[in-house]
């Protein structure tokens, strides 16, 4: 998992950083969350068994699936007592 940080890209729907184009390179990599810290929002990458990437998002209210490891990470609990930075 990475989170975002205040000098990172953007917005969400621009491309991930760098590392992530690197760490697709790692045949044992299933999947690549990314957390933002301006908004309530968790995007999970997924390596499907085609090679192909597809990325889904979990905002307030919402659950992001993780099925690499069997869970689902609840975005309003992990955002819980976390101050957002809206500015760069």
């Amino acid at each position: 998992m990475e989170r975002s940080s205040r000098g990172g890209w953007n917005a969400p729907t621009l491309r991930p950083p760098e590392k992530f184009d690197n760490y697709r390179q790692i045949p044992s990599l299933k999947e690549y969350v990314l957390i933002s810290h301006r908004e309530k929002l968790v995007e999970v990458f997924r390596c499907e068994d085609t090679g192909r990437w597809t990325r889904t998002e979990a905002r307030t209210h919402a659950r992001a699936r993780l099925d690499s490891v069997g869970c689902e990470l609840d975005v309003d609990r992990l955002y819980r007592d976390v101050e957002l930075h809206f500015g760069g």
